[in-house]
């Protein structure tokens, strides 16, 4: 009996100390953890969102089953812009926890989002077998309606959000966009008047009842919109840009810069964005020195941002300024080499040397960073033409119109090959829709022209030809030379 008390006393002398190492370990990481989570919440609150992504990734790193922490990672990755690392987060917080019901919902948004129309129908479905009165998830099966057109449905979705909270203002937007898809501007207009009314502060239904009335080309009432969210706004620096860009897409000069200088006036002095529009403003106006005025200005406050010293050597390229540009550019990629504006740039710089593979190297580093961007396409399939592979080159063009239907260029350069292969279906395509963007643009007509022949509909080509000769008598149909779409 001695010896067995012994032995427990041995065995107790032993272990115990292991027991604390591992107890006061376990402690210690619970109190790092609550640490990177109160940090976290500063840097949210404060928003500086990078450094949120840091402390939250120690959170993870601590605790890899804390579904609520990959939840949040993923919301501040959508303040980013980073959208598929918020997909990724939200699916691992789905994957550890699947009643994580907002987790659920965010994936469901993402897929809707990117038009994978029935997975998001399964985690509406999913959310609302869980929580018929989900708010949200009704919104999410009504987004999923829409994209199925079944607009009907859609707005049962909605109803019966309304029917359980009617003084939800997201439901309310979704509402007026829902009946401005049914051509009914005036319900629209009510459901946006009902939402400002919930929500004076938000900008969102001021700037879309704006734009509906700009539709109608009722101008002050668009206008009227606009500074009526100035006048409640918590963020006016901000709502004045919104401003004086209406001013500006009216062609409203005097009061476009007058009120670009407002929002100047009204931030902060360290949030730059006022100064970087205002020379952004002056860049469209073609006034060289004030825009770089601005934006140097700009530079000198934010030092380290270097989408600000890309936003200069745009202005440069813009200005035919390459070498001025090309110096910004490298001294970017110096700091930053897969900086993707900086790339984009190095490559459109490669391609007005006619620098082929390189310019194709640099929208290829671009494309695998956004790999919807139509321009970035758009510059790959000149790059490839350039170098001869026209093969490669239509593919790159096709999908660029397929991202971006309205780009102009690329079904020009589409319907000239086609028409070279002698294909009139392929050309008459593309030709029909150009037509439609630009009427009496002369390389359209002239392509018109080229296709009536091949069709051998002698007036018809004779009809297009003589449209441009009256609309640009000195015009010479070269289309390869005749823009240049760098």
């Amino acid at each position: 009996m001695t010896q067995n008390k012994m032995k427990i006393k041995v065995l107790w002398v032993v272990s115990f100390p292991l027991l604390l190492a591992v107890f006061l370990g376990c402690a210690n990481e619970v109190e790092k953890k609550a640490r990177h989570q109160e940090r976290a919440k500063q840097y949210i609150e404060g928003e500086e969102f990078k450094k949120a992504v840091i402390e939250l990734k120690n959170v993870i790193q601590l605790d890899p089953q804390d579904d609520a922490a990959h939840c949040e990672l993923g919301e501040i990755y959508l303040k980013l812009g980073q959208g598929d690392d918020a997909f990724q987060s939200f699916s691992r917080a789905v994957s550890i926890n699947p009643e994580n019901l907002n987790a659920q919902l965010k994936v469901g948004q993402i897929f809707l989002l990117v038009k994978r129309t029935q997975e998001a129908r399964d985690k509406a479905e999913l959310v609302l077998e869980r929580s018929s009165d989900s708010i949200e998830g009704l919104s999410l099966l009504a987004g999923v309606q829409i994209q199925e057109q079944d607009l009907d449905g859609a707005f049962r979705s909605l109803e019966k959000a309304l029917s359980i909270n009617s003084e939800h203002f997201d439901t309310q937007l979704s509402l007026a966009r829902l009946h401005l898809l049914k051509e009914d501007p005036i319900e629209a207009e009510k459901a946006y008047e009902r939402a400002i009314s919930l929500n004076a502060a938000s900008r969102i239904p001021y700037i879309e009842l704006s734009r509906l009335y700009n539709s109608q080309k009722q101008w002050e009432k668009a206008e009227m919109q606009l500074r009526e969210m100035v006048d409640v706004s918590e963020s006016k620096h901000q709502d004045l840009l919104i401003l004086a860009q209406f001013y500006e897409s009216r062609k409203s000069w005097e009061r476009a810069e007058k009120t670009f200088l407002d929002a100047l006036d009204a931030s902060p002095i360290e949030d730059v964005g006022a100064l970087v529009n205002l020379g952004r403003y002056y860049a469209r106006r073609q006034s060289y020195d004030k825009a770089l005025e601005n934006l140097q200005k700009a530079a000198e406050i934010k030092k380290d941002d270097l989408d600000i010293s890309i936003t200069i050597a745009q202005v440069h390229f813009d200005s035919n300024k390459f070498e001025d540009a090309e110096t910004v550019v490298d001294d970017v990629l110096e700091q930053d080499k897969g900086h993707v504006n900086a790339n984009y740039l190095k490559g459109r710089l490669y391609l007005k040397k006619r620098d082929f593979s390189n310019a194709l190297e640099r929208f290829d580093l671009v494309l695998r960073e956004r790999p919807r961007s139509a321009r970035a396409h758009y510059l790959k399939g000149l790059s490839l033409i350039g170098k001869g592979e026209a093969h490669l080159a239509r593919r790159s063009l096709l999908e660029a119109v397929e991202l971006d239907p309205r780009m102009l260029d690329a079904r020009l350069i589409l319907a000239e090959f086609y028409l070279r292969e002698k294909n009139k279906d392929l050309s008459r395509e593309q030709i029909d829709v150009v037509l439609r963007l630009a009427p009496r643009d002369a390389r359209v007509l002239t392509l018109q022209g080229n296709l009536k022949i091949l069709e051998q509909d002698a007036q018809g080509a004779e009809t297009a030809f003589k449209q441009v000769v009256e609309d640009i008598p000195d015009y010479a149909p070269r289309l390869f030379q005749a823009w240049s779409p760098l």
